[in-house]
């Protein structure tokens, strides 16, 4: 009689950052490192090197909370949390906080003592769309988020 072993996360193929693998994420890293290595300050010019920054981005980072969301919930709970809304809690937090950060001063501030800094471009938010993208992308693998 063979015993079984308890269900690990992993145990099925699945794992909570396999969506950080699949190629579109991979595409908006690899246009990130390309345009920020390369692209800048060669003849590109910088107002598309800075767009196309801002487009990889704001697909991206919503991808990366939702497994990080993911990846705590499996650590401290030793499951997935089980809420299909969370694609658009993720999407919604990176839409306002990259507005933020091209609009109001003191969070732009704050997002420069904590992270990084972020030159403030009001048609940065050309990119914004960016996150609807990443919402219909994400609703779409919302079972791989599920280990």
């Amino acid at each position: 009689m063979s015993q079984s072993l308890p269900r690990s996360p992993q145990s099925d193929g699945q794992h909570w950052g396999m969506v950080l693998c699949h190629p579109l994420p991979l595409a908006a890293v690899l246009l990130m490192a390309v345009n920020d290595h390369w692209l800048k300050g060669s003849v590109v010019p910088s107002a598309l090197t800075g767009k196309l920054s801002d487009i990889a981005g704001v697909f991206f980072f919503p991808v990366l909370l939702m497994a990080v969301f993911h990846g705590v919930a499996v650590l401290l709970r030793g499951r997935p949390i089980r809420w299909p809304h969370s694609p658009l809690v993720v999407v919604f937090v990176t839409g306002v906080g990259f507005a933020l950060a091209n609009l109001w001063q003191p969070f732009n501030r704050v997002l420069e003592a904590v992270w990084m800094t972020k030159v403030m471009d009001p048609s940065d938010l050309l990119a914004l769309p960016c996150v609807v993208l990443s919402w219909l992308w994400m609703t779409r693998q919302h079972e791989k988020w599920i280990c």
